[in-house]
């Protein structure tokens, strides 16, 4: 009976192992502001990043700073782009904004006010575009951490909690997965599409923000410390 416990632990830590993975940096950059989210923008190869104080700051394909702009808005948080609109969101006021991609300044076309997340405390802290089912996910942060569910019209699906993170900073779908990235657990969960955790990376960085996948490369930011994180992407199957 021992003996049989004993194999069954061994089989359970071996699994878990397999699922967990610690990343290590390949490279930090310093970035002046409280970095909230990053996305790529492939027709410009150019990085956005969206900080507090309505700040967008753009980067070259090599991280290298270009500009900067300024938008007004209250809390932004989550970011995305398509084709030549980022789409942002803004924490405070439940709203999802898009802004035409400009050399010069980010022009505000229209907004979407979103399905109230319940407080100012725990808005909406990340967005993504699932191109199969043709969906916009976002994730709130907490009190549960959960993911809410819109049609390409941002009309409102469902949502669902995801309980296994202790809060959720940023969301990216990526080749039939989705990552959720959380602060508190300064790690990556890699769910299915029925939430199920397939692997989960783990880092030592302090109030990781957003992130992004570019060329096989993982980039997190961290608000608190004004950063950049470059990591090899570990293999993920896809869907």
């Amino acid at each position: 009976m021992i003996r049989i416990a004993i194999i069954l632990l061994t089989t359970l830590l071996f699994s878990c192992s397999l699922n967990e993975k610690k990343l290590t940096p390949t490279k930090r950059i310093s970035i002046k502001g409280e970095l909230s989210a990053i996305t790529y923008c492939p027709n410009y190869k150019e990085f956005v990043i969206v900080a507090d104080g309505g700040k967008v700051i753009f980067l070259d394909s090599n991280f290298n700073e270009l500009r900067r702009d300024e938008i007004k808005a209250k809390d932004l948080e989550g970011a995305i782009c398509l084709r030549d609109e980022i789409l942002i969101v803004d924490e405070e006021e439940s709203i999802l904004a898009t802004y035409k991609i400009d050399k010069e300044k980010a022009k505000k076309k229209h907004y979407v006010e979103l399905k109230k997340s319940g407080s100012k405390k725990n808005g909406y802290e990340g967005i993504t575009y699932d191109s199969i089912a043709k969906q916009f996910i976002l994730v709130i942060e907490d009190d549960p951490a959960r993911l809410r569910y819109f049609d390409s019209n941002f009309k409102f699906l469902k949502e669902v909690d995801f309980k296994e993170a202790n809060d959720l900073s940023d969301i990216l779908w990526h080749r039939g997965n989705l990552l959720l990235l959380s602060d508190l657990d300064e790690r990556i969960f890699v769910v299915d599409n029925k939430l199920n955790i397939k692997k989960e990376w783990f880092f030592s960085i302090h109030n990781p923000e957003g992130l992004c996948i570019v060329n096989n490369q993982l980039i997190v930011v961290s608000d608190k410390e004004e950063a950049l994180y470059v990591f090899d992407l570990p293999k993920i199957k896809s869907k």
